[in-house]
């Protein structure tokens, strides 16, 4: 019975620990990826998009897009984020640009898009396409 106090004990202050550690005020969806799915924040709004990873020092699901209302030249940053991304800049889900950004750096990088998804995984340049799921159930997009 102790070992199991301990282990919720742990459970939750991991739980804490990962609350406070990543970003937790994002629309969570999926996003497909030759094939694969993998989970994903959402920057939907601008002050979802001016937060992004910054100050973030775990990247929980590891990937964010962000998605624009108009197809524009979108400048991408690293500043106070703990963790080197790789971006894929997307027109109408198609990859036509991608960096490597390494922490911390405030050295823009800028391309034309519609969406930008920062990963920690490596994407192949491909199509990409998403589902975006609200708290109660309901699909976004």
């Amino acid at each position: 019975m102790k070992i199991l106090y301990i282990f919720f004990g742990i459970a939750i202050l991991l739980g804490i620990y990962f609350y406070y550690t990543t970003p937790h005020s994002f629309p969570i969806g999926l996003i497909f990826v030759n094939n694969k799915t993998y989970l994903s924040y959402f920057a939907l709004n601008l002050s979802q998009q001016e937060q992004g990873f910054m100050n973030a020092t775990y990247p929980g699901l590891g990937n964010m897009v962000f998605v624009f209302n108009s197809t524009s030249n979108h400048c991408f940053w690293m500043h106070d984020t703990k963790f080197p991304l790789n971006v894929y800049w997307l027109v109408n889900g198609v990859v036509v640009y991608s960096a490597t950004l390494p922490a911390e750096s405030d050295t823009p990088v800028c391309h034309i898009s519609n969406a930008v998804l920062e990963s920690t995984y490596l994407i192949p340049k491909t199509s990409i396409s998403w589902s975006i799921f609200s708290f109660d159930g309901w699909l976004i997009d």
